[in-house]
């Protein structure tokens, strides 16, 4: 499924139900070499740790050749010590991947937009009362995309369903038909459009998302401090983190996070190349400050 659309909660919530120590290997944006080393090095912690099951997140260039001997030994290793295996990708793997590595094609599942009912019941759990925006929050978010339709939720929410409702009462306004008119066809309209959504945040909060958005990979809570602190500087950074953590940025392991795929280079856009060069050279000192630099890191400093 695309981004946003849960593959990554769905993948750890199965996890967490089947129970059992689970690796999990991150595989977003990595490239063919980086991936058939950090599948070899799976490999040993599974003969190692014997674990219930691994999850590959984001294995998007499954489909290369470079890496079909990697994954057969991978799966050799699964097979022999009975752990259990799920994978995330945007993309369903070709059926030549599928034959080569005789994996069955019914075992795939396509993460699904959510329906009215869900969003409905969604309401409910965080604003009760306003189930009649259901139909409208479908369409704002592009039929159910899970992503946007938290955002929308939200941006409701901030903006006071009621008051809301009353403006759009006085001006005779049907906002289900001024939304169906531009329902997102495509991500790239979903990312235009998350691009008009943050325009409404308050400016610590956008400024924060800006500069988080030209990070590379994951990041770290000192990171946003050292970001934070740039001119201008944004007061309360925690506070302006814990908003956007769920929608627009995801929380990892190891107190880490990592900005939304819909989001990635939103600066870009919005900082003129002088702030960003700023933000990148502090992106860069950040990470060699410390005194044992990650070798994942690398892409990152550069």
């Amino acid at each position: 499924g695309l981004s946003g659309m849960g593959k990554t909660v769905s993948a750890q919530m199965c996890a967490r139900a089947l129970g059992g120590t689970w690796l999990i290997l991150d595989l977003r944006d990595v490239l063919y070499k980086d991936a058939a080393t950090r599948l070899h090095s799976l490999i040993k912690q599974i003969n190692e740790i014997r674990p219930a099951g691994v999850i590959i997140d984001d294995i998007n260039i499954i489909d290369d050749r470079s890496l079909r001997l990697p994954m057969i030994a991978l799966l050799e290793t699964l097979k022999h010590h009975n752990v259990l295996c799920i994978m995330t990708s945007y993309q369903y793997p070709a059926p030549s991947t599928l034959s080569f590595l005789d994996i069955h094609d019914n075992v795939h599942m396509e993460m699904p937009l959510l329906s009215l009912d869900e969003i409905t019941e969604l309401i409910t759990d965080e604003a009760p009362g306003n189930e009649k925006w259901a139909k409208t929050i479908m369409m704002m978010s592009g039929g159910g995309h899970p992503l946007f339709v938290q955002a929308s939720l939200r941006m409701l929410q901030s903006n006071n369903w009621k008051e809301i409702s009353d403006a759009l009462g006085r001006r005779q306004i049907d906002l289900s038909e001024v939304i169906f008119k531009i329902i997102p066809s495509s991500l790239e309209d979903e990312r235009r459009r998350v691009q008009n959504i943050i325009r409404d945040f308050n400016e610590p909060t956008k400024l924060l998302l800006y500069r988080l958005s030209l990070i590379c990979g994951s990041f770290d809570k000192a990171m946003v401090d050292c970001l934070a602190a740039a001119s201008p500087k944004i007061a309360m950074p925690g506070d302006c983190l814990s908003s956007l953590v769920g929608v627009w940025v995801e929380s990892l392991p190891n107190a880490e996070y990592r900005i939304s795929p819909l989001v990635s280079n939103a600066g870009k856009n919005a900082m003129s190349e002088a702030e960003q060069r700023d933000i990148h050279n502090l992106i860069a000192n950040q990470l060699t400050s410390k005194k044992n630099i990650d070798g994942n890191r690398i892409d990152n400093i550069i």
